[in-house]
């Protein structure tokens, strides 16, 4: 449908007395002095002065059914009150209103016309007007920034964010592998902001910034640990009350003297504080006079925090199996790897037991892994899957000495006997056999869904 536009005086707009933002029935004067306490209206004439009337919006207008020189705005309420007091400041309820208005008149450069979309009816503008001040109407409705996202458009455009530093800090984080997409997603930024905006908190972790960017005073591999910790205690607990329920001064203080603590960051101190890295994908380093041009190398697989990369995805159905996998791309491997070998070994385990149940159909009787892996191994060779899919995780059972970080002896070491795994123990026992693990679910789903004879 094409509609009329016209640039209409604010003299020949009237406020509509059945609006949502004023009581019914109101007068002109009235309505206006509503909307100038109840609405912001200070605000918004101030901004009009300083840039002038939003050029991407019109108002949405219709003819007064009294005059056929009027009009009805039926969109755009505070526009109109903002330019009406701007224009006549008399028109206040309060003599501080008049007073203001009438300042903030003598700065103003416009004029008192606005562009307007001329409709016949109500009905005609009901749509536009739920599109504008609706709720959600199935996604149809502006849908407004959150707080990550305004964030994010500060820092791109170079403004001001309430949540500016804990943005830093959280794309920190992510771009140097302390916390997953996934996780970045989640992360409550408003709950980040609270605790980074207290100096005392800012000062136990050893983070501090300047020149708009993330400074800190102690090296960077503790750091990370400390702001990894600090964001996933925020990601696990909120859902229980952590960070989010420590609202006062005093227990933000007290997190950041228990991180101080775990983390023993007083032996850590550096003498000064100085800028962390940032990151920039495929970034081409400045040559040297004895090494060639070229990318960077990408980051080592041995140093990630997880046994389970982020990019590996698996559809698994059964729920226990699915919540050990999710626990294991979450466990953080440099402060709990003894926890994370334990779900490795559950979560091989099960997976093969669950293999054997659903695509084999039978019962797991022996107790040995090394006998089940086997057991499936041979189980897809009869499938005509290639050996070398497969070969990784037979190796995990064959092999002989149990110092490997692919033999199931290890495994049952770093369960049952004195042997502490390392991260990068458990990151070499897991890479080798995770094509193969993906082949495993391949067939389960296939059985799942039928496919299978």
């Amino acid at each position: 449908m094409a509609y009329e536009r016209k640039t209409i005086s604010v003299k020949h707009i009237l406020f509509d007395d059945i609006n949502p933002r004023h009581d019914p029935s109101e007068g002109q004067k009235e309505a206006l002095q509503k909307l100038i306490k109840d609405e912001d209206i200070r605000q918004l004439a101030a901004d009009i002065v300083r840039h002038g009337v939003n050029p991407t919006e019109s108002l949405i207008i219709m003819p007064s059914p009294d005059d056929d020189k009027k009009y009805i705005v039926l969109e755009g309420n505070r526009r109109l009150a903002a330019l009406k007091a701007l224009q006549k400041p008399t028109l206040c309820a309060t003599k501080s209103d008049e007073k203001y208005f009438s300042k903030l008149s003598k700065k103003y450069e416009g004029d008192y016309n606005l562009t307007c979309t001329v409709v016949t009816s109500r009905e005609e503008a009901h749509h536009w007007i739920l599109i504008k001040h609706g709720n959600n109407q199935g996604g149809a409705t502006t849908k407004r920034w959150d707080s990550t996202q305004n964030a994010r458009y500060a820092e791109n455009t170079n403004t001001k964010s309430p949540n500016d530093r804990a943005y830093k800090l959280l794309k920190y984080a992510l771009d140097n592998g302390a916390i997953s997409k996934d996780e970045y997603d989640a992360i409550n930024i408003t709950t980040i902001t609270r605790y980074i905006s207290n100096p005392s908190f800012r000062k136990s972790i050893g983070v501090n910034f300047n020149n708009n960017w993330i400074q800190s005073n102690l090296p960077k591999d503790k750091f990370d640990e400390v702001v990894q910790r600090f964001l996933l205690d925020d990601l696990i607990d909120s859902k229980n009350g952590g960070l989010s329920s420590r609202s006062n001064a005093t227990e933000r203080e007290n997190y950041g003297h228990k991180l101080l603590s775990d983390f023993n960051i007083h032996e850590h101190r550096l003498n000064n504080y100085s800028e962390l890295p940032r990151f920039i994908e495929n970034e081409v380093p400045e040559p040297s006079d004895n090494k060639p041009k070229g990318k960077r190398d990408n980051n080592s697989p041995n140093k990630r925090n997880r046994v389970i990369p982020n990019d590996f995805k698996l559809q698994i159905n059964k729920p226990k199996i699915k919540r050990i996998y999710d626990e294991l791309k979450k466990l953080d491997l440099k402060t709990y790897p003894n926890a994370a070998a334990l779900l490795f070994r559950s979560f091989v385990e099960l997976s093969i037991h669950y293999y054997i149940e659903k695509v084999m159909g039978q019962h797991h009787q022996q107790r040995d892994l090394h006998k089940h892996i086997n057991k499936v191994v041979e189980d897809l060779k009869e499938k005509g899957i290639p050996e070398k899919k497969f070969n990784p995780l037979k190796a995990a059972a064959d092999t002989p000495t149990p110092s490997s970080p692919l033999s199931t002896k290890l495994m049952n070491n770093y369960v049952h006997g004195t042997v502490e795994p390392t991260p990068t123990d458990l990151i070499l026992a897991w890479d080798p056999i995770q094509d193969s693990i993906g082949i495993l679910f391949d067939e389960i789903n296939k059985m799942n869904s039928g496919q299978n004879p």
